[in-house]
């Protein structure tokens, strides 16, 4: 009695732990009915013990489609011909008519004589799993099908730098067709041994920062010759959000770099070019009037640095220094003789200088400049608060430009010698403009030239 009892508490305790594993287990008899299934089985299968227990495991939970080939498996194994599958995947129908992919491990059950009575299985339902390991085998298809089309040369490197795929262009970019010359290789190989310290710092910055781009290496093809290529590269990551490696694109831009520079070269000789016109536009004007053209010169090293010193832009800096360079060019209308007379101007004569800010902007309109050149100049006698010529305009009616040639100007014709007088020095320049702050020049273009020439060892012939 009490090894019948303690026979029970065994069943019982087992049935308890067999209730509380997270697979199916499944003891099947040789006619096909199923003698036992645990909590987890009835739970998969939507139906109560009392529902299954002595039904036939074939008929009643295998889809049709498979329940010929899997009751001719079980009767193999059964009859002892066959070993068990110890792993066997098959899908069991559920209550609801879902189909569950089940992965099973099996095993016989005998009796005392060794004659096999039943199969025990324990079975995972990886339903789940197979869908999100199908999903990404169709996505890694798709992937790889795009890799492979892709019109860019592209090449992915795993961590330690070894090439794990690369697109048909990548391939090509390097004189081959084989994947197998790259995979596995060191993606380092293709670069020019100068540049290949730098790229593996730069693999390391792409893995911190998550991308980096217009990166510039020499390349090597399998022929020996090279390239210049630039390389856009960003991270891949595993589904744990962790790096895995880099996907890099590479582009061939030895001929667009040599484009470049034959286009700066074109640049560069336009812009000497057009320096020698302005050059000799200020000459032109200092064979009539000697004091002219060191004038306009040393307004445009002064102007130049009050536009750098207030953030003017590259384009304005070089507009107020055309500008100041040719400030003065319509004087070559106005007679030698007033130009160059050795007293004060009378009325008459000092009304025909007012009108070479317009002679000047007569001359320059009709010529093509960048900027605008013509504007600055016919402005550079303009004053704040409407006194000065030829429009009488006032404040913001006046282009910044035109506001550092008149202040620039206006110190450089103090500082030095005219015709008329000796020159009366840098300080009274600074005198003039400080007096006459905000009331004839811009406050904020005074402060910074005072600023400026106030530095020792100030230099206007630069």
């Amino acid at each position: 009695m009490m090894i019948k009892n303690l026979i029970l508490n065994v069943e019982t305790e087992l049935r308890q732990y067999l209730d509380i594993a997270g697979v199916i287990v499944l003891i099947i008899g040789n006619d096909g009915k199923i003698k036992y299934i645990n909590k987890k089985g009835c739970q998969i299968l939507g139906y109560k013990e009392e529902e299954i227990i002595g039904k036939n495991w074939f008929s009643n939970f295998i889809s049709k489609d498979e329940e010929k080939k899997i009751k001719e498996f079980f009767k193999e194994i059964i009859s002892g011909s066959i070993e068990p599958f110890k792993y066997f995947e098959y899908c069991v129908l559920t209550k609801s008519k879902e189909k569950r992919l089940i992965a099973w491990h099996n095993s016989f059950l005998k009796d005392k004589n060794g004659k096999i009575y039943a199969t025990l299985s324990s079975g995972s339902d990886i339903t789940k799993h197979k869908q999100a390991l199908d999903a990404l085998r169709e996505s890694e298809g798709k992937y790889r099908a795009l890799l492979r089309t892709s019109p860019n040369a592209i090449v992915v490197i795993d961590l330690d730098g070894m090439v794990t795929d690369a697109s048909q262009r990548f391939l090509n970019l390097f004189g081959t067709n084989n994947l197998g010359d790259f995979l596995g290789k060191d993606a380092f190989e293709v670069l020019d041994p100068k540049d290949v310290k730098k790229a593996k710092e730069n693999l390391r910055k792409t893995l911190k920062l998550g991308f980096t781009e217009n990166l510039e290496y020499k390349f090597i093809r399998k022929d020996g010759k090279s390239f210049l290529g630039e390389v856009n590269a960003s991270v891949i990551k595993n589904i744990y959000g962790k790096p895995k490696g880099v996907l890099a694109t590479v582009r061939d831009v030895t001929k667009q770099k040599s484009y470049e520079k034959d286009l700066k070269e074109g640049c560069d000789k336009l812009q000497k070019a057009f320096d020698g016109v302005i050059l000799a536009m200020a000459k032109i004007i200092s064979t009539k009037d000697p004091y002219t053209s060191g004038h306009q010169q040393r307004v445009a090293n002064l102007a130049r640095d009050i536009a750098v010193n207030m953030g003017l832009s590259d384009e304005g800096i070089a507009s107020v220094y055309t500008a100041s360079m040719i400030h003065d060019i319509g004087k070559i209308f106005i007679p030698s003789e007033i130009l160059s007379k050795p007293c004060k101007l009378n009325e008459a004569e000092f009304t025909i200088i007012k009108t070479h800010p317009k002679l000047s902007y007569d001359i320059l309109e009709v010529i093509d400049l960048p900027w605008q050149i013509a504007d600055i100049v016919l402005q550079h006698h303009e004053r704040l608060n409407g006194s000065g010529y030829p429009a009488g305009l006032r404040d913001d009616e006046i282009m910044l430009e035109a506001k550092i040639l008149s202040v620039a100007d206006v110190v450089e014709a103090i500082a030095f010698h005219r015709p008329y007088r000796l020159a009366l020095g840098i300080e009274k320049s600074i005198e003039e403009i400080e007096n006459n702050k905000g009331i004839l020049y811009d406050p904020e273009v005074v402060n910074v030239c005072v600023k400026i020439i106030s530095k020792k060892g100030y230099k206007f012939d630069k």
